[in-house]
């Protein structure tokens, strides 16, 4: 045999074992990758709260009520404030109205399984902080808030220079006796606000449409709203 066929059959040789080393090459590349998924998957199934659906999980385009008619409700504790005795900030509403009015606001976020669990109480603000709501600077209702509470609060007030309910995230709203729209759409409008979702158009039926009297929420928006209430759910413990 020739120089040059003995040196073609190693190049051969040479390029057959280098396809093979890479086939192998290949296949475990492929094993590590699946291995890492298979564990991400485990991890990601034993870490999914109670009742929540995951992005990936929602069949878009089918009844999002058909999907999770069989999830628990998510419970989030809620205060209602009304606000007395604060000069021209003081509410005209007293308890009774603002339970029922409070009642059609549930009656909302139902179709999302989020359940509010109430609790009332009448707060009296100083002059500073009623001055501060004068001037719009709502920010201050904090300040009556303890540190270590992790429930939401609405504070309802006579008037709000014209808007029918203000949203503060993370925890705190607040809703005028006169409203452009139902009172209690309002009411679950800036709940919608504090469990993370933002203002919509054009469809005048969906909850955060703005001053409009829509009621719905949409698929991503049960699913969004849901996330944001289990972490609530979890951190009110002891509330």
């Amino acid at each position: 045999m020739g120089r040059s066929a003995r040196q073609g059959g190693r190049f051969f040789d040479r390029i057959k074992y280098m396809k093979e080393k890479s086939k192998n090459y290949f296949i475990t590349i492929i094993g590590i990758i699946g291995v890492i998924v298979g564990i991400w998957w485990i991890a990601s199934a034993e870490n999914t709260p109670r009742g929540f659906v995951a992005p990936e999980d929602v069949e878009y385009g089918k009844s999002l009520t058909d999907q999770t008619t069989s999830l628990d409700d998510i419970h989030i504790p809620v205060i209602l404030h009304a606000v007395k005795n604060s000069g021209s900030i003081s509410t005209q509403r007293d308890s009774d109205t603002i339970f029922a009015l409070f009642q059609k606001s549930q009656d909302i976020w139902n179709q999302a399984h989020i359940v509010f669990d109430i609790r009332f109480e009448e707060t009296i603000l100083n002059e500073e902080t009623q001055e501060a709501v004068e001037r719009k600077d709502f920010g201050k209702l904090y300040a009556l808030i303890p540190t270590d509470n992790r429930a939401l609060h609405v504070f309802f007030v006579r008037t709000l220079g014209g808007s029918n309910g203000v949203a503060l995230p993370p925890s705190l709203a607040l809703v005028a006796d006169r409203t452009s729209v139902h009172d209690f759409r309002a009411t679950a409008h800036e709940i919608g606000h504090l469990l993370g979702l933002s203002h919509v158009s054009p469809d005048r039926g969906r909850l955060l449409f703005r001053g409009a009297n829509g009621t719905t929420l949409t698929e991503q928006e049960i699913v969004f709203s849901r996330s944001r209430a289990i972490l609530l759910e979890r951190n009110a413990e002891g509330i």
